[in-house]
């Protein structure tokens, strides 16, 4: 069974909004893009039935655009996926897609997913690490809730598959 983990994605829109808000356009720099490192580590059964190891690196820019829209680009960023059971067993994805960033007046928020992206226990309709290729869209409230589930076109990887 799925052990319930605070997706990455609505951790990440959260912080968004926390830092930069759909009011405060003038507060985001728009310099260049920012070194970003991740690691979480599952134990076995939590997300595959191994244990294993994410690592996220590379670079992030979060781009304020017209109508207090955001979109968070993500050059050069990869994933490691490694399996804990036997570390030979490892995979790096790059991650490059982007999140476009919609804030509502009732404090939803709508997300687009385009390109390459890495979604960890986001939705129980997906696995618990999935790449994703192509575009999902979805809506979750301040709490990261959902309101809309993921839909779209996408290519859906089970990275569980790719280390086993």
């Amino acid at each position: 069974m799925k052990k319930n983990h605070i997706p990455k994605l609505a951790a990440l829109v959260v912080l968004v909004i926390s830092a930069f808000g759909p009011t405060s356009e003038t507060a985001l720099a728009q310099g260049p893009p920012e070194d970003y490192t991740y690691t979480n580590v599952y134990g076995a059964g939590e997300a595959c039935s191994f244990p294993v190891r994410v690592e996220v690196s590379g670079r992030e820019k979060v781009i304020l655009l017209p109508g207090g829209r955001l979109m968070v680009a993500s050059p050069g960023l990869t994933a490691t996926f490694t399996n804990l059971d036997d570390p030979s067993k490892q995979s790096t994805q790059v991650i490059t897609g982007a999140i476009h960033v919609t804030f509502n007046e009732d404090g939803s928020v709508e997300l687009v997913l385009t390109g390459r992206s890495f979604l960890e226990g986001f939705d129980p309709e997906l696995p618990t690490l999935a790449i994703t290729i192509g575009r999902l869209s979805l809506a979750i409230d301040e709490m990261g809730n959902f309101i809309r589930p993921p839909s779209g076109y996408a290519k859906v990887i089970n990275v569980c598959s790719l280390i086993d």
